[in-house]
């Protein structure tokens, strides 16, 4: 027999920021509580950048059907989520094309903005759009390349990036080029590199072609050295459905107009895979590069004679040979998570984001993770966090998450842009499509640390603790009888021997970002024969915030260590009298959930259910 005890600290802040299909950027959370309105419908958000008086500009793009009108959108928020200013610039026409980029904001030589798109009007073939915006969200020009696809002999041409030459701040812009004279559709495609002056004129164009039985697709331009560059395609064959070698890496390293110094192709030797997506080119200071890519596995007849895909992360060591891979998520899904950037905190720690992926394997969510690895290759922490979980739990679709882009902040955290989409509120008429930035701290949480503890007094004056705290990254543990150890949040459990009797006081201290940290005092009676009083029933473990909670607003739910053995997993709602008043299913996966109860002001208890299994009730209080 045991005795069991539970405690936990309540306080946390998410700082999320929705841009919604029905016309509202809507900020939530603590921090982020403001509402800020724009005249269009879908929005996506493709790159952020930090300014040096720590405020963010978002570059995005957004769609309004019923008016024929796509345009990019800029927005200008201060570290608190606040919008500061935006800029709307309208194009007429269908959207097809729009958004299909691979560039980060980044600062020319004026100290503005460049950002690169491709557009298409209805019954118009794609044209190159080049914009320069200040950082007070002022157009300084709107290049339309109409004389491109004549002067390049080219008729269609899409998916784009633009760079600076560091060494004279010339751009080199970099897309996907497609040759129509060329019947076979598929091996048509090659990439070219146009050079262009400071006023975006054209110097100089090279085109990568192989021959007709291969096609190129463009993926990343960066910087290597002065006046010389990294080009990253995909190359393939017109076979794709079949396995064996159809897709893999080409990476050449050319100058400002486009001749190659070296060119290489990167592929492993393993039958009945494909490389795709690839993105995120970096060199590293060992000589090599790092990149991520969707690793593409056959599954023959029988088991679905498709392509199953997994974001995968390669380094290549200074010889442009593989050093190591490593998968970025535990499953194979049909579900493509791009993991679209890569940056260095330091010499040796990156981090990288992605999204819409299939949280362990399961049906019922996807969200957005983050990374940090090592430069030989060791993950050394990954950080899950949603918007959307699916409301039934046997609808078709659940809802969409990506990742855009990701910058380091000045406070050492991170910041994400991207999208999100939630299928199922269409049939309610709800907004569906939104506009998806996520501030985090350097620890890739949303909020401070929260120390708690769940302990287990055993025979012999045995003390089992588990660690249940919650964003942390450290902690330090005094037992209360003069021994105090350092853990890691690799570390969950830990046993402790007490020398006999008594009541010891045991402080746990959660570490987080930048000195903040949470002390956590309880005490445990070791027992030589223990006494089974159960003081926290169940091993389920969740949280939400805030509490009180204003009478509407959204109750945001944190979900740890719950084994659902295939059940379903939601929260119940109790008024003060004892009654039942309502069920919000969840998904079972670890992670924070937003969810919208119907709830009057009042105090509830609210347990949290797998099947018909109560494992922990907590209070909250209604305002």
């Amino acid at each position: 027999m045991t005795k069991r005890g539970f405690y936990l600290n309540m306080r946390c802040i998410l700082k999320v920021i929705l841009l919604q299909y029905c016309c509202l950027l809507t900020v939530l959370g603590q921090e982020f509580n403001s509402t800020f309105v724009f005249d269009h419908k879908q929005v996506v958000f493709s790159s952020v950048k930090e300014m040096g008086d720590s405020t963010y500009i978002i570059a995005g793009q957004y769609l309004n059907q019923a008016e024929d009108r796509i345009g990019t959108l800029y927005i200008k928020l201060d570290q608190q989520g606040n919008l500061i200013d935006s800029l709307q610039v309208a194009q007429q026409g269908s959207s097809y094309f729009l958004g299909s980029t691979r560039n980060e904001l980044f600062f020319n030589h004026k100290g503005n903005f460049v950002v690169t798109f491709s557009h298409a009007k209805s019954g118009v073939l794609s044209r190159q759009h080049i914009q320069e915006i200040t950082p007070n969200l002022e157009l300084v020009s709107d290049v339309v390349l109409d004389t491109l696809a004549e002067y390049l002999n080219l008729t269609v041409f899409s998916g784009s990036m633009i760079i600076q030459n560091e060494l004279d701040s010339t751009y080199l812009m970099f897309f996907t080029a497609v040759d129509t004279s060329v019947s076979t559709a598929v091996n048509r495609n090659g990439c070219n590199l146009v050079h262009l002056d400071k006023d975006f004129r054209i110097i100089h164009n090279k085109r990568f072609f192989l021959n007709h039985n291969y096609g190129l697709s463009m993926r990343e331009i960066i910087q290597y050295a002065d006046d010389e560059f990294l080009v990253m395609m995909r190359r393939f064959n017109g076979h794709n459905t079949q396995p064996n070698h159809n897709s893999f890496t080409q990476i050449c390293r050319v100058n400002a107009n486009g001749d190659h110094i070296w060119p290489f192709g990167v592929w492993e030797s393993t039958d009945n895979q494909m490389d795709i997506n690839q993105r995120a080119l970096t060199i590293t200071q060992d000589g090599g590069l790092l990149y991520t890519y969707h690793k593409g596995y056959w599954l023959p007849p029988g088991s679905g004679n498709t392509w199953r895909y997994v974001p995968t992360l390669r380094k290549l060591d200074s010889n442009r040979q593989i050093e190591w891979s490593i998968e970025l998520t535990d499953s194979i899904g049909g579900y493509y998570s791009i993991f679209s950037d890569i940056e260095a905190i330091n010499d040796t720690l990156f981090v990288t984001a992605g999204g819409t992926y299939r949280v362990n394997g399961e049906l019922g969510q996807s969200g957005g993770r983050l990374i940090q690895f090592t430069l030989d290759g060791q993950v050394l922490w990954e950080r899950d966090f949603f918007h959307f979980s699916r409301i039934n739990p046997n609808f078709q679709y659940i809802p969409s998450h990506f990742i855009n882009d990701l910058a380091l902040t000045s406070d050492g955290g991170f910041i994400l842009v991207g999208g999100t989409i939630h299928y199922e509120l269409e049939q309610t008429g709800e907004p569906t499509d939104y506009g998806w930035v996520v501030k985090l701290n350097c620890l890739g949480f949303l909020g401070p640390p929260e120390a708690g503890v769940h302990y287990i007094v055993e025979n012999d004056y045995l003390v089992n603790f588990v660690n249940t705290s919650v964003q942390a990254d450290c902690y330090t543990w005094d037992f209360g009888d003069g021994t105090v150890i350092e853990t890691t949040d690799a570390q969950d459990t830990l046993t402790h021997h007490y020398s006999g009797f008594g009541n010891y006081p045991v402080q746990l201290i959660a570490h987080g970002c930048n000195g903040e940290a949470d002390t956590l005092v309880f005490y445990v009676s070791p027992q030589l024969h223990a006494n089974p009083q159960t003081v926290t029933e169940g091993e389920g473990y969740f949280t939400f915030f805030p509490n009180p909670v204003v009478s509407g607003n959204p109750l945001y739910v944190y979900l740890k260590g719950v084994a659902t053995q295939g059940k379903e997993v939601q929260l119940r709602f109790y008024n003060n009298s004892g009654q039942h008043v309502t069920d919000y299913p969840i998904a079972s996966s670890q992670g924070t959930y937003m969810i919208h109860p119907t709830l009057a002001s009042g105090v509830y208890h609210v347990s949290l259910m797998v099947g018909n299994e109560v494992l922990q009730s907590r209070k909250l209080v209604v305002d």
